[in-house]
């Protein structure tokens, strides 16, 4: 009774990374599962993951789940479990929700100004963030779509995009022009960290997701303010990328695959120079 509720609607597995799963399997969190199914406490069994195609497939296959929660957006159509792995788990009858859609908000905190010209230009006068959403909805095997908001204003632009989606609805030409958003977003050479934390704390003190806030800032505005702050707010308090040890810890813990110790030089090069 913690929960406050007689049962669970859906009981969902969270990040069946490697070290998760082989806890669940060696555990056998199946059998849990389907008692508590049998009991009445919940309803449906579900997971969610950020680990490859073939390890998102070895999952949806070693049981008969309801559900799968899987990152997707427009720059990740073949990262992770990607539109292949949508498609799979639906064809195998999973209900299939998206999270980080927007990833963490990066898509619209890292926008180059390339992608605001082309938005602006094209006859469908759309928002970036109704793009994002479009392209995701416009899939019918996407059941639903987690969508975090901070303000009212976010609230309801998101409940009037949502008003109006249906699969299907996007021409080639509509596809052409994500495309062609995605090759400008990744002309540059921004790090996708979402700013999950999931990396932090770090043994040595670095401020990871800070260090990669402002080294993307510098890539897309080029403002020596960026390396400025980096310089006299972040390394003279031994949070700099300069500490890295290359432990490998912060890497083992990023949804996003990241390469961090790698980066972390790449990010100090850039900005302390």
């Amino acid at each position: 009774m913690r929960l406050g509720t007689d049962y669970l609607d859906v009981y969902l597995l969270h990040n069946m990374n490697p070290s998760n799963w082989e806890a669940v399997k060696k555990h056998d969190g199946f059998t849990f599962l389907d008692k508590m199914i049998e009991k009445g406490k919940i309803r449906h069994k579900g997971f969610s993951i950020h680990n490859s195609l073939k390890a998102f497939k070895e999952v949806v296959d070693s049981f008969d789940w309801e559900m799968a929660q899987i990152q997707l957006n427009i720059l990740g159509e073949t990262m992770q479990a990607g539109v292949e792995g949508l498609k799979y788990a639906a064809d195998k009858g999973l209900a299939v929700v998206i999270m980080e859609p927007l990833m963490g908000g990066y898509l619209l905190n890292n926008v180059p100004a390339e992608v605001n010209e082309l938005i602006q230009s094209y006859p469908e006068k759309r928002s970036l963030v109704e793009w994002c959403f479009r392209w995701l909805y416009n899939m019918p095997e996407t059941s639903v779509i987690l969508s975090g908001t901070s303000s009212l204003a976010q609230l309801k632009e998101n409940l009037r995009i949502f008003d109006q989606a249906t699969p299907n609805v996007m021409s080639d030409e509509d596809q052409e022009f994500i495309h062609k958003i995605r090759d400008a977003f990744e002309s540059k050479k921004s790090i996708g960290c979402t700013g999950c934390w999931y990396c932090m704390p770090c043994p040595q003190g670095v401020a990871i997701p800070e260090v990669f806030k402002l080294y993307n800032s510098y890539q897309l505005m080029n403002d020596p303010h960026d390396k400025l702050m980096y310089q006299s707010r972040i390394v003279p308090f031994g949070a700099g990328a300069d500490q890295c040890i290359s432990c490998g810890i912060c890497a083992q813990n990023c949804p996003q695959g990241l390469q961090i110790p790698e980066l972390l030089e790449t990010t100090h090069t850039e900005l302390k120079a």
